[in-house]
């Protein structure tokens, strides 16, 4: 199928499943408060559902790891179309302890199809640097952006676009035919006979996250089967310090805005470059070529230059850039939200809505 109709179909499906578990849940308890049952009796009914779907949280990703995300999806519809199956017997049957054991599986259906369905989501509509309305669009109407929940947008350039006028100019694009042919190429068709590989993580449940996303990625589209490895933070640096490691998670917050902020982790003797790569025409772009540009525009001509070259040999794979989720009352003026997340308080003032 087209990946617009594979859209569409797991969009619907995300929808469906998510107005009948609200149904089904409200439905719930306006019955059982009708039959006079306290609040604390009908809060327990819910018991099981939050607690299969934190087991469900935690399985949920092996599970598509190992089955792949379509039987996951199949299977979450299922048990939804079951439990409510469960809510059709007569009414004498309805025990609370019968209604938490539906609410069970209903818990376990609505992770197993929320992890399915917008992890797929991602893998559909990959978007460049420059144009990322459809990503935010998909995130609006299937909560695809479900593994970090913060609207963070794909990456595929190593500098966040609109860094004071600088968009990164990628061929980067997410293409899985692509990349098995190249493994095929590198004498590994299908995945057969790749070296067992290990991904490096510090300590945090976000970079957990990322890292299980990234092995059923890996798992679906090359059949490739990743290690996960994660280490506290003293650890964690000294490995990845040392080069001790195969693929190590990274990250980097900008100390000002400018490409130079970014471009420059990776300079052959750059404190923060752990990556092992070293490009001398790279150094002298980046030490010596910018700072001697006359005007703002030949000076990111050269950072765009040097970009490509670090892409090119990709020492680093772009994820994501990251973003920040705001609460901002209506009262609030002149809040200018900026890529530094550094509000000017001293031109912010506050104003009743008229």
């Amino acid at each position: 199928m087209s990946p617009l109709r594979n859209y569409l179909v797991i969009s619907g499906t995300y929808w469906a499943f998510t107005l009948t578990d609200g149904a089904l849940r409200m439905l719930v308890v306006l019955y059982f408060y009708q039959l006079g049952y306290s609040p604390l009796s009908i809060a327990s009914l819910f018991l099981f559902y939050e607690l299969f779907g934190i087991v469900t949280n935690l399985l949920g990703g092996l599970a598509a790891t190992r089955f792949g995300l379509k039987s996951t999806l199949l299977v979450g519809l299922t048990l939804q179309i079951f439990a409510l199956l469960m809510l059709t017997v007569p009414t004498e049957n309805l025990t609370v302890l019968y209604v938490m054991g539906a609410q069970a599986l209903s818990g376990i259906a609505k992770d197993l199809n929320k992890m399915s369905a917008k992890s797929s989501i991602k893998q559909l509509f990959p978007v460049n640097a420059k144009d990322n309305k459809l990503f935010k669009w998909v995130a609006i109407l299937t909560g695809s952006k479900n593994i970090l929940k913060g609207g963070q947008i794909p990456a595929y350039a190593i500098t966040p676009p609109g860094t004071v006028g600088y968009y990164a100019d990628t061929d980067l694009t997410f293409d899985p035919s692509a990349a098995r042919t190249l493994l095929a190429e590198a004498g590994y068709p299908d995945g057969a006979n790749f070296p067992v590989t290990e991904i490096l993580y510090n300590t945090n449940e976000a970079h957990r996250k990322v890292a299980v996303a990234i092995q059923q990625m890996w798992r679906e589209n090359l059949n490739l089967d990743l290690q996960l490895l994660n280490q506290e933070w003293k650890v964690y640096l000294q490995t990845e310090s040392s080069g001790k490691y195969q693929i190590s998670r990274a990250g980097w917050i900008g100390d000002y805005v400018d490409p130079n902020n970014f471009l420059d982790l990776f300079l052959c003797d750059g404190g923060n470059n752990r990556t092992g790569w070293c490009n001398e025409e790279y150094d002298r772009l980046i030490l010596d070529v910018a700072p001697s540009m006359t005007s703002h525009e030949e000076r990111l001509k050269v950072f765009q230059k040097a970009e490509t070259m670090l892409l090119d040999d990709m020492p680093i794979i772009p994820i994501y850039t990251y973003t920040t989720v705001q609460l901002v009352s209506s009262s609030v003026k002149n809040f200018d939200p900026n890529i530094m997340n550094a509000a000017s308080y001293k031109d912010i003032y506050l104003q009743a809505d008229e």
